[in-house]
């Protein structure tokens, strides 16, 4: 298994499913000197860069390859890897933040597996950036049930290393569990997310950055999520 992969079976189809989150600038590699999940990654490459539009008409497919820009999504099916089953950009998919472009300093939140609306199986994945915006996408289809745009928030968290960022469920014996709210927590503050609409229910800074990730607990005992610790 890979570091900084989430594992899952998404579709409920007794395969694990692998999803990454692919950012910065990367290059098609030679095939010989390439794994079996990087060949996956160079496909999603070739296809970025036919589709980028900021390329210069006069740059020719093998000059664009030389160096594209990835803010994108990949899930792919079996271990080993057999097939991909959706790829997705988590950047410029809204006007009002078309200016958060990707680079290399784009860093993801570990992502989520939260329990779908649509069906008892499988799983849908939430995934945060700190460029700050936050998706949720369905794990059987890759389509896209929502996007958060946190730039509208003035606290809303941001994080210069992925050692500082949680991305979590406010559990509660009491809510059923596909509707838990979701929380963001990154250096500078944390924001309660809605899990069906992904809107920001609350959020709140923090009176100094913080220097390792929150740790949720059951401070009282009572079963619900009631603080975290910095």
């Amino acid at each position: 298994l890979w570091e900084n992969v989430m594992y899952a079976d998404l579709d409920h189809d007794g395969v694990l499913d692998s999803v990454e989150v692919i950012a910065g600038n990367r290059e098609v590699e030679d095939e010989d000197d390439t794994d079996d999940a990087e060949r996956w990654v160079n496909s999603l490459v070739e296809r970025v860069s036919l589709m980028n539009k900021e390329s210069s008409e006069k740059e020719n497919l093998s000059q664009r390859l030389q160096k594209t820009p990835l803010c994108h999504v990949l899930a792919l099916s079996g271990v080993p890897i057999k097939e991909e089953l959706f790829s997705a950009s988590l950047c410029g998919t809204k006007r009002d933040h078309e200016d958060m472009h990707p680079s290399v300093n784009m860093i993801e939140a570990p992502p989520l597996a939260v329990e779908p609306f649509h069906s008892k199986k499988g799983w849908d994945i939430i995934l945060a950036v700190n460029t700050g915006t936050v998706h949720r996408f369905q794990g059987s289809s890759g389509r896209r049930q929502w996007e958060l745009v946190g730039k509208h928030y003035e606290d809303f968290p941001t994080w210069s290393d992925e050692s500082n960022v949680a991305l979590s469920r406010i559990g509660s014996k009491n809510v059923i569990p596909s509707t838990r709210p979701i929380l963001l927590a990154g250096e500078n503050s944390l924001a309660i997310l809605s899990a069906r609409r992904g809107k920001v229910l609350a959020s709140a800074s923090f009176p100094q950055r913080s220097i390792s990730r929150p740790i949720l607990a059951y401070v009282y005992g009572s079963r619900t999520t009631d603080d975290f610790v910095m």
